[in-house]
């Protein structure tokens, strides 16, 4: 019980985390015009990883997420 609660709150924090690196200079880089990875713009990208990570925790928020009695 304890493990599941831990792991919930470390996706919470790990997802408020990740949100507020999307808003920062991880996302676009200070002083650079037009980066560019493998041909795409880097924030085309930053935004693909960041769109799987947040598939990522909601799977596993929803694997240690407990069931109500009304739920199917």
């Amino acid at each position: 019980m304890k493990k599941r609660n831990n792991i919930l709150k470390l996706t919470d924090l790990i997802f408020v985390l990740i949100t507020v690196a999307s808003f920062t200079g991880v996302l676009i880089p200070a002083g650079k015009f037009t980066p560019k990875l493998m041909g795409a713009p880097y924030t085309a990208w930053m935004g693909v990883v960041f769109c799987f990570a947040y598939i990522l925790l909601a799977y596993i928020a929803s694997k240690y997420q407990k069931e109500g009695p009304d739920d199917n």
